[in-house]
């Protein structure tokens, strides 16, 4: 021990530059951990607040609908809808904007326009188009199934972004499925 202690004591100036030199290393290895840490933990706060959309379609007997739902957990900012005919030959910002003229009297429970720039909060949706009625009134089946055709030639495809203005995903979803009534009568 005595040996140990005589060594240090003669060489004060190798034992501080040693000791300087791990205190740098030490610093530099704490900066890296440090940065790793601030990188994941931003990659983790980026997708804690994603938004996931998706388009649902309801075709019930008193009661047609498509939807755009966020099932993501941070808001979902809509840059545009696009809604396009057959073959994409024509397009709209707005489902309505392609759908037939209601018989009679009869009108939408809800649809909207151009909806670009709204933003939909997590766990909610928009309506894009809603049709309710009483299945026993002939003037809604009427209606219905106009609704039901039409629809069944559309595709809609929404664009959106993230609340740090990073483009998603599109949702897209061919509505061909309204159709499936008329499959089974050929």
């Amino acid at each position: 021990m005595d040996r140990v202690i005589q060594w240090m004591l003669a060489n004060k100036d190798l034992i501080t530059s040693w000791t300087a030199i791990f205190a740098v290393l030490a610093s530099a290895v704490s900066f890296t951990i440090a940065a790793i840490n601030m990188m994941m933990q931003r990659k983790h706060n980026r997708k804690s607040v994603l938004p996931i959309g998706h388009i649902s379609v309801g075709d019930y007997e008193n009661q047609i609908f498509v939807r755009i739902w966020n099932y993501g957990i941070g808001p979902m900012l809509i840059k545009r809808v696009v809604v396009a005919g057959e073959g994409g030959v024509k397009q709209e910002a707005a489902i309505i904007d392609l759908m037939p003229k209601l018989p009679g009297e009869y009108h939408w429970s809800t649809f909207v326009g151009n909806i670009s720039d709204r933003t939909i909060p997590a766990a909610d949706h928009i309506s894009l188009i809603l049709l309710e009625g009483d299945e026993d009134n002939g003037e809604f089946v009427a209606a219905r199934e106009m609704v039901r055709r039409a629809l069944s030639r559309l595709t809609v495809t929404v664009e959106y972004k993230d609340v740090y203005g990073n483009n998603m995903p599109a949702a897209i979803r061919n509505l061909e499925w309204f159709g499936r009534h008329w499959a089974q009568d050929s």
